[in-house]
Order: C-alpha cells, then structure tokens, then sequence
C-alpha cells in the first residue's frame, strides 16, 4: 500500500458520523452537518441538489450537532469551551446569519441529543442542573431552562411529538437497561414503555411525522429491534426480523415507511420497510458503516457513510432512480481508496471459552510473523466497526498487524454479550483482548516478543491494566484519555457515569476489594514494557489527574514512562494541531520499541 505520513492522513477531514451529526432544512435545500474540514469542527450547509457546501460558524471552540428549527428559519448547534461537555445551546439565523447563545454562562452539561418543539421556540434538552440528568425545555428566547423529569435515572435523548404535546425521551435504569418514556410536554407524571411483559429495555425514541406512532430500538430477544407503538393505545409491533442488531430507525414522511441500520460484525448497511406490506429493500454504497439515516422532504435517503478506506462524508440515496449521490468529499484527490487496507473478520476464544471477534487489518503482501498492535475500543459498550482511522491506517502501513477486538461488553453481539462482563471490568475483559494477542501469534501473524496496545478512554484503561497483569505479553502500551483508579474515577466523574459503575462495578465500599484488582494505579509495579499516557486536561470523564497519579507512581518505582496532558482538550482530541501533536508522539513511542 502506498505510505502516507500520518500527518497527511490525521489532516484527512470527515463529518461528525452519530446520530446528531445530521439535519435537513423543512424545505429540503440543504443539510446542515457537522465537518472538520477546516481543521476545525464547524457547522456547515451543504445544498441537496448539488453545489459547494458552506461553512456557517467559526471561532476557537468545536461545534456539533446541528438541528434545524420546524419553522426552519433557525439552525440550533451545541457548543463546549476546550472540551469541557458543559454545552451552551447556540442559535443561527438563517435570513441575518447572526447568531447567539440561548443559553450563556451555564454551568450544565449537555448531552448531545435534543430536540425542538413544534412552535420552534423550545427546545427538550438534558441537564445535569441539580446533579443529575434530567429533561429540561429550554425557552430558546428568555434562556429559561424547566425541568420536567425528577426520578432516580439519568434521562436521555428527548424527542418532542409533532403535536407539542409529549417528550419522549430514554434513561439509563438498571444494570445496561435503558427505559423509554414519554412525559407531557408541560410536565407531569412520566409513564414508562411496556409491553405484555413489563417495561421495555428500550432507547431512541422516534415520532412518526403525524405523531400517531412512535419508533424506537428496543430487545424483546436479546437483539436490538425496531419496535413501532400506537400512540393512543399503546400497542407494539417489532418490524426488523434479523438476528443482528437492528437500530437508528428513521421515518420516511410519509408516515407509512422506516429506515433503520442493521450491524453484522461491524458492518452496518441500511433497510427500509414498508410498514404495511412489510416490503424490504436492502441499501449500501459498499462495505463499511452507514450511519444515522434520515429523509429529505422528496424521500431521497440520507446517511453518513465511511469504511477502513473512506472517511465519513454525507451520500444521498435517489429514491427514484436508487443513484447514490456523494454530498461532501473529505478525501483529497491526492490520496485514493485503494490505498488503505480493509479488515476482516478475526475470531478466537477466550479463556473461559467465550467467542469473542475484532477486525484485523494486514499489511499488503505475504503473511508473516511481524509487530502486532492491539486497538482497544472504548465505552466498554461500545464496538470496533468498518470504520475510517488514520492511525489504524498508519500503524499498518508500517508494516504492523493490527487486531481491534470487541472483547465481552462490547455491543452489536446480542445483549447477553455486552453484559458480559458485568463486575468483572479490567479481568474477563482483558483476558479476551489477551487471547486476541495470543491467537495473532498462533496464526503466524505476529512476533510474540513485539505486541503492543493502545486504546482511548476505557481502551486507555485496558491498556493499563494489560501491561500491569500482563506483562510479559506487551512490548509497549500507548493509553489516550485512560483512567488508572476506580475509586478516585467513581469520586470525580459526573452523575450518570458514576450511575453506571455503580450499575456495573458495584459499590466503592462494598465491593472495595473489586475496585482495587480491577485498578492498575495498585500494580504499576508490575509493569515491565514503557508506558505513554496523553491526556485532556478539562475531560469530565478521565480526569487528567488520573493520568497524574501513574506518573506520580511510575517516576516513583522508576519504570520507563512519557506522559502528554494537553490543556485545552476533554475526552478526545478536537483541536487539529493537538491531535497531530498527539498522534506523531505516540507514532514515534511505538515505533521504537516494535520495531525490530
């Protein structure tokens, strides 16, 4: 394959790829995206029928989530200050081109799926006001936040009906459960989605364009679904008939037709479903990831597209002539498709004889044993797909294999699966990844004396506590944003991440003694391969000072280490020169001790 630097590649832009990345205008001319295409992550307008995209805002901070208003005279987009997550709702004219902030100097943090109401004056968001998230609306003109929820959950992603009367919105309830919900929009009792079997595991709530019926991911079989309710009587049917996870449903206007994702072993192709006639047909642009599907007004198709050798960019399916049509263009014409390596599907199992699979990229060319690279996704609820990655790019182009397990509690693998690893984080999970190194060298694809991993977030976790219970399998570990000690991570993280541990760990002082196995901060003596940590000095999630104390510890028992702590990043690098920074660090780190 040919070689790029990695600064080329990091240089590479794409659109924001999740849910929330995406919105069309009422009238259909454009889509407002989220792209880093100036190397900085901006709001951008980019025309349906053909034309150059435009770039609408811009200043030092990273914007996403883009929204237009019902009305659409407006575009709502989520702003932070150097990653800190505490949004501020901002509000662009689209006639003036001025904009400002709904919400100024808020304390709040934001999650990043909300919702306008039909007047386009409110808009349903969640904030942690009152130490908890919970449904606000936000009157986007007095900048008045009221709160309608007040339970023990962590409530997300609110969807407002069309006719103004209801929130739906999801929380997080027990164990990796969520529960769907609808609340009336001027507050009151909130009711929980059930079917004949008690509430519904259920999240992304969906309104059909009148309002009638409600789409949403729910596991009535341990599989994510497409469930579809009637609002007024509450009925459910389940309208996706695949055993892999079917999500991300979105209507057609229609009313009569859904769209929704399926994911198999990490490749996600789109269907639409004719929900009276239960017709199917099957879309893709080829192998790789479609994400966040959506209509235009005309019913032409929209997803966010990437693969292993495409960045993420916006494609439009023609209903009529079933053309797809690529909106933005993120690759440069310098560097093509054909220069990257696709992965394949790796399976192996895993000591106590789980099945357990990642994506393995090779290096073009006879096999052969060779440095190795483990790439541990984060989450843990979380997947390894058929995704874009510059370093992933990188790493093979200089010459290394490189395996991204789904180890257990990894998701797209049923739901008994990614709770799996239940009050056993940083022991069954990091056995299977473990395993995965292990199967690498039996196949004859790599050195067992030159293995590294790296990972970010709960990856930078993994990292560390691989290299402090294992090793002597590792030649090097690279941990981005990780954390070190659950019990100082319980201590300082927000509410509904603490929710979770407490949902996943157990109790810090009941379960001290898991907390401290499962914490590498307490086996850093072990270690035996050098570390590099880098970090964001505002993350909410792991807290920079985590990465401190094992510098602290580490410079103390004199083991080989670097460490980078950027002061104006959060959880992950927004800033271009600092993730080139990051990345060209890390390259160098690992470079010298897998190379022979």
């Amino acid at each position: 394959m040919p070689k790029h630097s990695i600064t080329a590649l990091v240089r590479i832009p794409f659109v924001y790829p999740w849910a929330g990345g995406v919105s069309v205008s009422p009238d259909g001319a454009h889509a407002a995206l989220a792209w880093n295409k100036s190397g900085q992550w901006e709001i951008w307008l980019a025309p349906l029928a053909g034309g150059r995209p435009k770039k609408i805002t811009g200043g030092a901070e990273s914007k996403h989530a883009p929204l237009f208003s019902p009305d659409g005279r407006a575009l709502a987009y989520l702003q932070d200050h150097d990653g800190d997550e505490k949004y501020d709702v901002f509000i662009y004219d689209l006639a003036t081109g001025a904009t400002r902030n709904a919400m100024p100097d808020t304390p709040d943090a934001l999650l990043d799926r909300y919702s306008w109401s039909p007047d386009s004056r409110h808009v349903a968001l969640t904030a942690n006001r009152g130490g908890r998230f919970a449904v606000h609306t936000l009157d986007t003109h007095t900048g008045q936040l009221r709160r309608l929820t007040d339970h023990s959950y962590s409530d997300l992603e609110p969807a407002w009906s069309p006719d103004g009367e209801w929130i739906a919105f999801s929380a997080i309830t027990a164990g990796q459960d969520t529960g769907l919900f609808i609340i009336p929009a001027e507050g009151g009792a909130a009711r929980r989605v059930a079917d004949v079997f008690g509430p519904l595991d259920a999240h992304t709530p969906r309104w059909s364009p009148g309002g009638a019926q409600l789409a949403f991911v729910g596991r009535p079989h341990g599989n994510a679904d497409i469930g579809v309710m009637e609002a007024s009587t509450g009925n459910i049917r389940w309208v996706a008939n695949e055993k892999w996870d079917e999500e991300n449903p979105a209507w057609l206007p229609d009313g009569r037709s859904l769209a929704y994702t399926i994911n198999r072993d990490g490749n996600v192709s789109l269907v639409v479903v004719d929900l009276k006639k239960g017709r199917r047909h099957r879309a893709a642009i080829e192998a790789g990831y479609h994400e966040a599907p959506l209509f235009a007004p005309d019913g032409s198709l929209l997803t966010v597209f990437q693969s292993a050798r495409r960045p993420a960019d916006l494609w439009r399916l023609d209903r009529v002539g079933g053309q797809w049509a690529q909106i933005t263009q993120s690759l440069p014409r310098s560097v093509k498709p054909t220069d990257f390596v696709m992965p394949r599907v790796m399976r192996w199992k895993a000591p106590d004889g789980l099945a357990i699979s990642g994506m393995c990229f090779q290096p073009k060319g006879k096999a052969a044993r060779r440095p190795a690279l483990l790439n541990v996704h984060g989450g843990p609820s979380w997947q390894f797909m058929n995704v874009w990655s510059p370093l992933v790019q990188t790493w093979v182009s200089e010459g290394w294999a490189v395996l991204c397990p789904n180890y257990r509690g990894s998701t797209g693998y049923g739901k008994a699966f990614q709770t799996a690893n239940r009050f056993a984080l940083g022991q069954a999970d990091i056995a299977d990844i473990v395993a995965g190194a292990g199967a690498l060298v039996r196949k004859g694809l790599a050195r067992p004396d030159r293995i590294g991993i790296t990972g970010g977030s709960y990856g930078g976790y993994m990292t560390m506590i691989g290299l402090a219970k294992y090793p002597d399998r590792f030649a090097v570990g690279s941990a981005i944003v990780p954390f070190l000690n659950w019990f100082t991570e319980f201590e300082t993280e927000r509410e509904d991440l603490r929710y979770w541990d407490l949902q996943n760990m157990g109790d810090p002082v009941a379960d001290a003694a898991r907390y401290r196995e499962s914490s590498p901060i307490f086996f850093l003596d072990r270690i035996a391969a050098p570390v590099q940590m880098i970090a964001g000095a505002n993350d909410p999630r792991c807290p920079a000072a985590e990465t401190q104390q094992a510098v602290d510890e580490l410079t103390r028992l004199g083991k080989a280490h670097e460490a980078l702590i950027f002061p104006d990043e959060g959880h992950g690098f927004l800033k271009l020169t600092n993730k080139l920074t990051a990345y060209r660090r890390q390259l160098k780190f690992l470079r010298k001790y897998l190379l022979p």
